[in-house]
């Protein structure tokens, strides 16, 4: 009741006031990020409302700090659902989060080039001659090649007419290390080229042995042939795929090259590096892709090289499992400091160890002083088992 003067007279009034209740039925949990296999999740990343769409500051996460694997994230980079069951508390209600995880690509990098002249081959004249596999101008590659030096330049023979009786060496120019992922080539014809002369460019992801390998039967000893580059119609090649070993050689005839520029991807950190590895979850990968790893590994400073070979990073450690699996199951060991792999020692079995990101198990048999029916009858034991 109010009571009021109007005109010199006292009034009253009563009024009814009602109190309408608010009642929180429920609060939902939201995130605005999408996580990478590694980074961790707080409660300071989530917001919750109630159903009035007021922020509720006041709750708890349950899993607080939960550290996301490779087991959340799909293979190949699709957008993954991860859910967190009944873990929100607040304004006495729970709730369910749902977050988003996706696998992180490895991204491009910056490329570095390595220029061959025919002072960096050592040759001159027209007599061919051999050179041994020597240190890169720019990249970490190195290479080996057989050529001549004619019109001062890089002078190559083609297979019908390069083989020469004194050396029995092919004329050509490899790839021993690995500069990182072959990007292009380009060369400088010298005038004295006849046009049409073409030269061959081959690539693969192992190490080249010499100039030699350019003209075996077998792809395993060649690599693939990526392109050509043609005098009087082109000078560069653009290449395509991920090969990390290249090798160079005439298709037809004499030619002379000024200068042959070999483009490399390269300059990974670790982490990127880790990610090529982790990115995908598929069969037969350490056939696939170790070469191009190691091609990868190669390139990387050797700081990087270290912090790969040595971190306890989630993401690293599981890459470096996951890439020791696969020379493994390769037979291969790798040196992390020369970013090469050599023979294992021994006989290894494996359980799935293709797509096991965290645990994978090696169970490694000694072949010293097994007699080879004794191994035959272990193998078959187990086999029958």
């Amino acid at each position: 009741t109010v009571s009021y003067t109007e005109n010199n007279v006292t009034k009253t009034s009563t009024y009814t006031i009602s109190v309408i209740e608010m009642v929180v039925t429920e609060i939902v949990a939201s995130v605005d990020k999408i996580y990478q296999p590694g980074e961790t999740i707080t409660s300071n990343d989530i917001t919750v409302e109630d159903n009035f769409g007021r922020t509720v500051t006041d709750f708890t996460f349950s899993q607080n700090n939960y550290q996301f694997t490779y087991n959340d994230a799909l293979s190949g980079g699709t957008l993954t659902e991860k859910v967190f069951e009944n873990s929100i508390s607040g304004s006495e209600h729970t709730c369910s989060l749902t977050v988003q995880v996706q696998r992180k690509p490895r991204e491009s990098n910056q490329t570095a080039s390595d220029v061959l002249n025919l002072e960096y081959t050592g040759q001159s004249g027209s007599n061919y001659g051999s050179w041994s596999a020597k240190a890169a101008p720019t990249t970490s590659a190195y290479y080996m090649g057989h050529n001549a030096g004619s019109n001062s330049s890089i002078q190559l023979r083609s297979s019908a007419t390069n083989t020469q009786t004194y050396t029995n060496t092919y004329s050509g120019i490899v790839s021993t290390v690995s500069g990182g992922i072959l990007n292009k080539v380009t060369v400088t014809w010298q005038s004295s080229t006849a046009d049409g002369r073409t030269l061959n460019i081959y690539g693969k992801n192992s190490a080249f042995s010499s100039p030699n390998d350019l003209y075996s039967n077998s792809s395993s000893d060649s690599g693939t042939l990526l392109g050509t580059i043609v005098k009087g119609t082109s000078t560069t090649l653009d290449i395509d795929g991920s090969y990390t070993f290249i090798g160079i050689c005439s298709a037809n005839g004499a030619m002379y090259i000024t200068e042959i520029t070999i483009t490399y991807e390269v300059g990974d950190s670790a982490l990127n590096f880790s990610n090529y590895i982790m990115y995908e979850d598929t069969n037969n990968q350490c056939k696939t892709k170790l070469g191009i790893a190691i091609g990868y590994l190669g390139a990387m400073s050797s700081t990087e090289r270290s912090l790969f070979a040595t971190s306890n990073n989630y993401v690293i450690s599981a890459a470096r499992t996951r890439l020791n699996a696969w020379a493994a199951h390769e037979g291969k060991t790798i040196n992390y400091e020369t970013a090469t792999l050599s023979n294992r020692s021994s006989l290894t079995i494996f359980s799935n160890v293709e797509n096991n990101t965290a645990t994978i198990m090696i169970v490694t048999i000694s072949l010293i002083g097994v007699s080879s029916i004794g191994f035959y009858l272990y193998l078959r034991h187990k086999h029958e088992n």
